[in-house]
C-alpha cells in the first residue's frame, strides 16, 4: 500500500472543530434546556415563568442551533479527506476520513474514481481575500457528494495523484 497523500496539520484543526463542535452542542443543548425550563423567572426577564410555547421556541432555536453546528461538522468529517492511499495489488483507492475518535476507512475500485474538479475556497470582502481555502472535490460513482481533499495538505507522491485522481 503506498500512501500518496496526507492531510498534514489541516488535520489536525479540523479534528479541533470536531470536537470542540461537540462541547458547542453539549453546551446548547443544556443551555437550550435551562432556558425552556427556567425563561421568565430571573428578574431581568420579567421574574414570572414565560409561557409553555415562548419557552419552547427559545430553548428549542438554543438546542436545535448547537445540534446543527454538531451535525454540520459531523457531515463534513465524513467527506474530509485525512490520507489517501492506493493498493496495487488489489487496484484500490483507500480513503480515510476522521471521525469524531479515530478514523474511517473506504475503499473504491479504479473504474469508481470518476476524477477531481478544483475550487478556488476563497473569501473575498472589501479588504481583500480573507480566507484562502483551495480543495479538490474526489468524485467517486456512487457516492451522492463528493469528497473534499484540502490543497494544503501534503502530496506524498504527486504523479501517482495525478495518475489516479486525474488531476
Amino acid at each position: 500500500m503506498t500512501e500518496f497523500y496526507h492531510a498534514g496539520f489541516q488535520l489536525v484543526k479540523v479534528r479541533a472543530w470536531m470536537l470542540g463542535s461537540l462541547v458547542i452542542g453539549a453546551a446548547g443543548c443544556w443551555w437550550g434546556w435551562d432556558q425552556f425550563t427556567t425563561y421568565g423567572t430571573r428578574p431581568a426577564d420579567g421574574g414570572v415563568l414565560a409561557p409553555l410555547f415562548t419557552r419552547i421556541l427559545i430553548g428549542g432555536f438554543i438546542a436545535g442551533f448547537a445540534l446543527a453546528v454538531t451535525f454540520g461538522l459531523w457531515i463534513y468529517a465524513k467527506l474530509y479527506v485525512a490520507s489517501l492511499a492506493w493498493e496495487p495489488v488489489l487496484a484500490r483507492l483507500i480513503v480515510r476520513t476522521p471521525t469524531y475518535f479515530g478514523t474511517r476507512t473506504e475503499q473504491f475500485q479504479l473504474s469508481q474514481i470518476e476524477g477531481t474538479s478544483r475550487r478556488r475556497g476563497q473569501f473575498s470582502n472589501p479588504v481583500g481575500v480573507s480566507v484562502d481555502a483551495p480543495w479538490h472535490a474526489l468524485s467517486i460513482r456512487g457516492k451522492r457528494l463528493s469528497y473534499i481533499v484540502d490543497a494544503q495538505g501534503r502530496w506524498l507522491d504527486p504523479e501517482l495523484a495525478r495518475q489516479l485522481l486525474k488531476l
